[in-house]
């Protein structure tokens, strides 16, 4: 998601804060590296990353509101938020499958779950639909 924030930060002609940001979170993260993994071991670094990442995120948007952009609210986040959970709590019951079952299992029911609570726009329902399409056209044509 600050991926996106920092795409924008750019798009505005902001490129001095969002650079400075990025190098404050990348010193933090060595910092919190150095200090973390030598304890915990290398089962670590992904959770140093999602707080880099919710960080920087925090950074950027904190900003965007200080410079008047209210382009995005925290509601947002509720219906991928809600995905997120209902496709963690499966995937932890499912742990014991291997990676190419439960990648494919994990992808299918957070853009299920997104469905079905209405989680996505009339572009994005749209452009699904026009890529199942053309799934189930190319595997058509495959056969005959």
């Amino acid at each position: 998601m600050d991926w996106v924030l920092y795409s924008f930060l750019l798009a505005i002609d902001r490129q001095v804060f969002a650079m400075k940001a990025s190098g404050a979170i990348a010193l933090v993260t060595l910092l919190v590296g150095l200090i973390v993994i030598p304890q915990s071991g290398f089962v670590s670094l992904p959770y140093i990353q999602i707080g880099v990442e919710f960080s920087l995120f925090v950074v950027q948007l904190s900003y965007l509101k200080k410079i008047e952009y209210t382009i995005f609210s925290v509601s947002y986040l509720l219906k991928p938020t809600i995905a997120s959970i209902v496709m963690g709590i499966v995937l932890v019951v499912l742990g014991k499958l291997t990676l190419f079952v439960i990648i494919p299992i994990g992808a299918a029911l957070y853009l299920l779950t997104l469905y079905t609570i209405k989680g996505f726009g009339e572009q994005e329902v749209e452009l699904i639909k026009g890529t199942l399409l053309r799934l189930s056209a190319g595997k058509s044509r495959d056969r005959d």
